[in-house]
This record gives C-alpha cells, sequence and structure tokens, in this order.
C-alpha cells in the first residue's frame, strides 16, 4: 500500500515536469523523464543496505545478528 502511493506521488511529480497530463501512462513518463520505475528503485535500495550490511567488520555491533539471519532459510 505505501509502495503504490509512493509510485503515484513519483508519477505525479514526473507528470508535473513534464507538462503531460496525469493520464498518460507511467512507463512512458518514467521513459521521458529517464526514472527507473519505483520498484526498481525500491529494490535497488534495498539492495545497497543489504551489501552495507554483509560487508560490516567483525568489530560492528550488528555483525553477529546480521551473519545468524544471512543463515536462515526465509518463507
Amino acid at each position: 500500500m505505501v509502495l503504490t502511493n509512493l509510485a503515484s506521488i513519483q508519477h505525479q511529480a514526473a507528470a508535473k515536469v513534464m507538462g503531460t497530463m496525469k493520464t498518460m501512462a507511467t512507463d512512458a513518463l518514467e521513459v521521458m523523464v529517464n526514472l527507473l520505475p519505483f520498484h526498481m528503485v525500491v529494490d535497488k535500495h534495498r539492495h545497497q543496505a543489504a551489501l552495507h550490511l554483509v560487508t560490516l567488520p567483525e568489530s560492528h555491533p550488528l555483525h553477529k545478528p546480521v551473519r545468524n539471519a544471512a543463515n536462515k532459510l526465509v518463507k
């Protein structure tokens, strides 16, 4: 629900930048404004956060919990 609302806000902002109507297709609008689709933006930031956590040094307080979480299967 939150991601849908944020994607809608990105669409509205792109429409205002381009001066188009709100009914323009989101895919075409994102191409014209040179934006990644919102779900890809979210995946990109999630991936960067995961990489940051995985590369923490052993002396960091979060190293052990992250290592333990990495060994568990997610359903």
